[in-house]
């Protein structure tokens, strides 16, 4: 298989897991996680081909005059656009998971799905629950209130939830938890 079409297979494994955690699907993390490493190891392995480091030192560092560098701005070749695309589709794999890993491990979150854990109106409509959604929306912040969008993957039905925490440091308090629809 060529470079090209392992990055594009991990695009494509990886994008079906956001949507599946999207969906609240159980499992969907290892998509993601398994098509970010068949994209890292297909970029691997295009840049082993010497050519291609010529390639990407000869776009991102021109030599020669000032006429050169600007001109070399606007080359709009197709070899240096799938080489612009593929390093902003890694950068957005890795924003997703320093994301997801940042929510889902603040203090916050913890006392959120804490609480999820035992909130009657959430256990009626999921039964046990199994898991939660890799990846974690909304915003988290040191001291004040955090609004938290988690999916709940039940033995019934899988859900998401909007919790809303206060506090500061390490002492949270769930508000509010509201099931979306």
């Amino acid at each position: 298989m060529k470079s090209q079409q392992i990055i594009l297979l991990g695009t494509v494994v990886w994008l079906a897991g956001v949507i599946l955690d999207s969906m609240v699907t159980r499992y969907a993390y290892l998509l993601i996680h398994l098509g970010t490493l068949i994209a890292i190891f297909g970029c691997y392995k295009w840049l082993r081909v010497s050519e291609n480091r010529k390639q990407i030192s000869k776009y991102f560092f021109p030599r020669g005059g000032f006429r050169e560098k600007i001109k070399n701005i606007f080359d709009f070749s197709w070899s240096r656009v799938s080489i612009l695309w593929t390093f902003c589709l890694l950068m957005g794999m890795l924003i997703v998971h320093i994301g997801s890993l940042a929510l889902g491990s603040s203090a916050a979150y913890k006392e959120a799905v804490k609480t999820i854990k035992m909130d009657d109106k959430v256990l009626t409509q999921t039964g046990e629950i199994l898991d939660f959604s890799y990846m974690v929306t909304g915003n988290s912040t040191p001291r004040g209130r955090s609004t938290l969008n988690i999916g709940v993957i039940g033995s019934e039905k899988n859900i998401k939830v909007i919790a809303i925490v206060h506090g500061s440091d390490d002492n949270y308090i769930t508000k509010r938890i509201e099931i979306k629809n």
